[in-house]
């Protein structure tokens, strides 16, 4: 029983609510005995004060005032219950109550009040306890002997008895209805937790559409609900996404492999001269190409996902990598009668992949190249913002349409030839420029116009991100 939360959750209560009510019965009986003792002790003082004023000095030997019978003060002291008592010098007893004649004479007592000290002591006869105070008679700086008085502890004794059994059967049964309570409560807040695991009982991996959709305040509970839910939606879209990405990429390698069956197919069928042997075997190199270069970007992506993309983080000059790019892609775009103009801070330094950077940027200028008419423009700038530098790739192209937007980095994904898709190829290059900027710790963005451009901004912060601060910085060429 003890393996259910309800269970650890009310035994638990029920532990600390034991302890604090021992606790406090402990802390009550002694302060309350205490305080008793403390009563007792101050009614003797009060009383010994009375009856010392009745005390005689005949002749060195100590009395009572009025030899036929108690003074009035040591009357009065006896019949309220009090047990009075005159010992000389020496200890002898010279009027005493009769209940008091068996009480013990100590040392301790006599030597205490020899010194002029009043003394309290507490003595047991024949299974009755009292308070004894013996008080000092002094005259004159001369000791003529003591004055005792004694109170049964009977009442101090009763009361603390009765509250005992007062504690002892409060404290059970305050348990008793603290256990039962506890069982309630504690079954009434959980009773969400076994309708959200029925719930994922009945939720697979072949029915994540499946939501808890629970009506629960804002307690844990109620959040711990609300993010399973969230995580359901997590999941079924990476499962949706996981799904759609194996179809489009068995589709995507369908198409060359069959492509590559078929011109074997048609070679093999008869004889072939040697040149038709060498343009079919060129054409299988292209394809092979190609299929290797998606099978690089897959795994490429692959390890992104797992986030273990090997990464070569230092600082970079935004203006020496601008440059290294226009002076690699310039050429094919004056091929294509496209202007690719570069222009960067001198000073602007960013925090990343200079590799990796390298092959997103090239991946954007291709792209850009595409869909960029001839006599147009592509735009390699960057610049600082606070302490970000911002890197932004962008053409006088056809534009995107801005429901495309939002896709534009998912795999595979490809806008209609109407709308004349900015991703080309198999679909992965904007997918890997995203993976690679993401990975770095860095953002990208896409904004674009139809009929006027496309412009991709790249955010990097220009010194070490505190993510990355265990990171030794490497120089090129060096493994991190």
């Amino acid at each position: 029983m003890f393996r259910t939360i309800r269970a650890r959750l009310t035994l638990g209560y029920v532990a600390l609510l034991a302890l604090i009510l021992i606790l406090f019965s402990g802390a009550l009986y002694f302060t309350l005995a205490r305080s008793l003792d403390q009563q007792v002790d101050d009614n003797l003082s009060v009383n010994a004060e009375q009856a010392a004023g009745a005390v005689n000095l005949d002749q060195g030997q100590v009395n009572f005032q009025n030899s036929e019978g108690d003074p009035p003060d040591v009357a009065g002291v006896r019949d309220r219950g009090y047990l009075v008592r005159l010992l000389d010098a020496n200890g002898a007893v010279t009027d005493t109550t009769m209940r008091f004649a068996a009480l013990p004479i100590t040392s301790n007592e006599l030597t205490a009040a020899r010194n002029g000290q009043t003394a309290f002591e507490t003595l047991t006869v024949n299974g009755q306890a009292y308070r004894v105070l013996t008080h000092p008679i002094i005259e004159n700086s001369v000791f003529y002997g003591v004055i005792q008085v004694a109170q049964s502890l009977d009442a101090v004794t009763s009361t603390l008895q009765r509250l005992v059994l007062l504690l002892a059967i409060i404290v059970p049964l305050t348990l008793a209805f603290a256990s039962i309570g506890g069982v309630w409560f504690a079954q009434r807040a959980l009773a969400p937790m076994d309708r959200i695991t029925r719930a994922a009982q009945r939720i697979s991996a072949q029915d994540l559409g499946q939501r808890l959709d629970l009506n629960l305040p804002d307690d844990e509970v109620g959040r711990l609900a609300r993010t399973f839910d969230a995580m359901l939606e997590r999941l079924d879209e990476a499962f949706r996404r996981e799904r759609q990405f194996t179809a489009d990429a068995s589709h995507e390698l369908r198409t060359p492999l069959t492509v590559m069956r078929g011109e074997i197919d048609v070679v093999l069928n008869r004889p072939r001269s040697k040149d038709e042997y060498t343009r079919v075997l060129r054409e299988l190199g292209t394809d092979v190409d190609r299929l290797t270069e998606m099978a690089n970007d897959l795994l490429m992506l692959a390890r992104a996902d797992a986030s273990k993309l090997p990464l070569q983080l230092g600082a970079v000059s935004a203006a020496r990598l601008l440059q290294a790019v226009a002076e690699e892609m310039r050429p094919l775009a004056e091929e294509r009668g496209i202007t690719l103009l570069e222009r960067a801070d001198e000073t602007l330094t960013l925090w990343a992949d200079e590799d990796k950077l390298l092959h997103v940027l090239f991946n954007l200028i291709e792209n850009a190249l595409k869909f960029t008419p001839r006599d147009g423009t592509i735009t390699l700038s960057a610049a600082r913002d606070n302490h970000h530098a911002v890197i932004a790739v962008a053409d006088t192209g056809i534009g995107v349409a801005a429901e495309h937007l939002p896709h534009l980095f998912e795999r595979f994904y490809r806008v209609d030839e109407a709308h004349a898709s900015h991703t080309g190829g198999a679909g992965l290059g904007l997918a890997i420029a995203h993976a690679l900027v993401v990975a770095q710790g860095g953002t990208i963005t896409a904004h674009s116009v139809v009929g006027q451009g496309t412009t991709f901004t790249i955010r990097f912060e220009t010194q070490r991100p505190d993510r990355f601060a265990s990171r030794k910085p490497v120089r090129s060429g060096e493994n991190q």
